[in-house]
């Protein structure tokens, strides 16, 4: 009997001092959920990209499996039907980029000037994967004619798109927001001319007046076309003589 309780208290003790083990669903959880419920939290507080929550999707994604496997085991057939409606959906999506989506610019809005978004302005989230190297060709071929070394847009998710193309000359950003920018190009400086992109679908008035560019002249405007459709334009201003910097307004994106 004191053998056995011996024993017994030798296994307690194995026991007591054997680690837990973390669940491995638990732990991927724990990198995947702080980040989405983040994002959460603030997507009421200003505009995001959809590429933001990425790593917390790549975390979440065993769980997703462990989910996907124990459901499968018990409804198989209604799992092989949504699978299909992700497969068709996922082609609409494809199929909806390739041609730049359905919406087209038309009538006035087809030659709007900067600032003058029109409230009829086609609705297009596709509009931005086409026409950025045309654009980007034609900025460098007016900003050599007019002696300018310099391209800016008034956002930097406009920089995002531009600068790809227009590398290897300095993009820089108007409003006033702290990013990779201007680690990379810097800042506008007292005195600068600058050649301004803007876009029809992100259109901002042109950044003339006090402490801001003394004059601005429209040279060019260049559809973006795509399957023979304009879905969206550029319009072209030489800026000439900063004179300084220019906060964000509010409601604006940063």
């Amino acid at each position: 009997r004191a053998r056995s309780t011996e024993v017994g208290g030798a296994d307690a003790g194995q026991t007591a001092a054997r680690p837990q083990r973390v669940s491995p669903l638990f732990f991927c959880a724990s990198f995947g959920l702080p980040s989405l419920l983040l994002f959460a939290f603030l997507s009421g507080r200003g505009s995001a990209l959809p590429h933001w929550t990425t790593p917390a999707w790549l975390a979440l994604t065993p769980v997703a499996a462990a989910g996907c496997l124990a459901l499968w085991q018990r409804f198989r057939s209604a799992l092989i039907a949504l699978a299909a409606v992700q497969v068709l959906t996922f082609a609409a999506l494809a199929g909806l980029m390739l041609v730049g989506g359905i919406a087209t610019e038309s009538g006035a809005q087809a030659k709007s000037q900067p600032g003058q978004m029109l409230d009829t302005a086609p609705v297009n989230p596709f509009a931005d994967l086409h026409g950025w190297d045309a654009a980007a060709e034609r900025a460098l071929t007016l900003a050599q004619s007019k002696g300018v070394k310099t391209l800016a847009v008034m956002n930097w998710t406009l920089a995002n798109r531009i600068a790809w193309y227009a590398r290897p000359m300095p993009v820089k950003v108007v409003f006033r927001h702290f990013d990779q920018f201007d680690l990379w190009f810097g800042t506008l400086r007292p005195g600068e001319s600058v050649l301004l992109l803007d876009w029809s679908l992100m259109s901002f008035a042109p950044p003339v007046g006090p402490r801001q560019f003394e004059r601005g002249e429209l040279l060019d405007q260049l559809p973006a076309m795509r399957l023979g459709r304009q879905i969206a334009h550029f319009n072209y201003l030489l800026c000439r003589n900063w004179q300084g910097p220019l906060e964000p307004p509010l409601g604006r994106p940063g």
